[in-house]
């Protein structure tokens, strides 16, 4: 009886103990899984805090590139609006520097130019001076670009009242007009010149008539009753006329016309021709 007891309380022992095992197994387990989900919820933790930690990264780096791009273009900016302002002040500076001063190319009937440069507030009559002494003439001033005809009244005004500056082209015709007393000139010149201009015509229609009466060219080839103006405006040498007039007289069909130098005409050279002798001839068998 006491052995069946004992086997009893064994068995009952081993069962307690078998049980104490598996509740110690599942304990485990238990454990087991709480600890391999607990380093799960902490490495999801970590992660996200990885993912939280790259993305402020990201908005940090983004936020500085942001400022500095904004500061860089800030900076590139005021750069860039002190370098405009720079060009500004210097093609402001160039500009009134071209303003202080107006180059005037002056173009003549003949083809030719001269040039002059004039403070530009100085006023037109100045450059009116300049042409009449390069000329020898009192000139008509006026511009193309815009058309305009410079009168007495503009004489007064600056080049930069004229809007002739920096440049400008200006053409002179050249005319026997004389200016007004209001206008300054070189009246001593004036007055040689009107005094010297009748002698000298005088003086070539002599020349004139005795060539025309005794021969030969030199005299003709000089005399030009408008000699005054044209030597203003187109100087030419008399040697030049007279080698014209050779080639004239070394053309039979041009020594028969009418020469005219100016306003004067005369018949020259009108040599005879046999066959027009011969035609003219009453006693010439030629005649019909």
């Amino acid at each position: 009886m006491k052995a069946h007891q004992a086997e009893k309380e064994r068995r009952q022992l081993g069962l307690e103990l078998q049980q104490l095992r598996e509740n110690q197994k599942e304990q485990e387990l238990k454990e087991l899984q709480e600890q391999l989900k607990k380093e799960k919820q902490e490495e999801r933790k970590a992660k996200e805090r990885v993912r939280e930690q790259i993305a402020k990264d990201r908005e940090e780096r983004a936020a500085r590139f942001k400022k500095e791009k904004e500061e860089r273009e800030k900076s590139q900016e005021v750069i860039k609006q002190a370098h405009q302002q720079e060009q500004q002040e210097a093609a402001a500076k160039e500009e009134a520097k071209k303003k202080e001063t107006a180059r005037i190319q002056v173009r003549l009937p003949d083809g030719s130019s001269i040039s002059q440069t004039f403070p530009s507030g100085e006023p037109l009559d100045s450059l009116y001076d300049f042409v009449s002494k390069q000329i020898g003439a009192w000139p008509t001033l006026s511009t193309t670009f815009p058309k305009r005809v410079f009168t007495e009244e503009d004489m007064s005004l600056s080049f930069l009242e004229l809007n002739l500056v920096p440049s400008a082209v200006v053409i002179a015709i050249p005319t026997r007009k004389s200016r007004s007393p209001g206008i300054n000139s070189d009246s001593t010149g004036g007055v040689f010149s009107l005094l010297l201009t009748p002698i000298m015509m005088l003086w070539h229609m002599l020349c004139y008539f005795y060539c025309l009466l005794f021969g030969g060219e030199s005299g003709t080839s000089q005399f030009d009753p408008n000699s005054q103006e044209s030597s203003s405006t187109s100087p030419q040498t008399s040697q030049e006329f007279a080698s014209k007039e050779r080639q004239v007289d070394s053309n039979p069909e041009s020594a028969r016309q009418v020469r005219r130098r100016g306003n004067m005409h005369r018949l020259s050279d009108v040599k005879d021709d046999d066959d027009e002798n011969a035609t003219w001839n009453g006693n010439s068998t030629q005649q019909l």
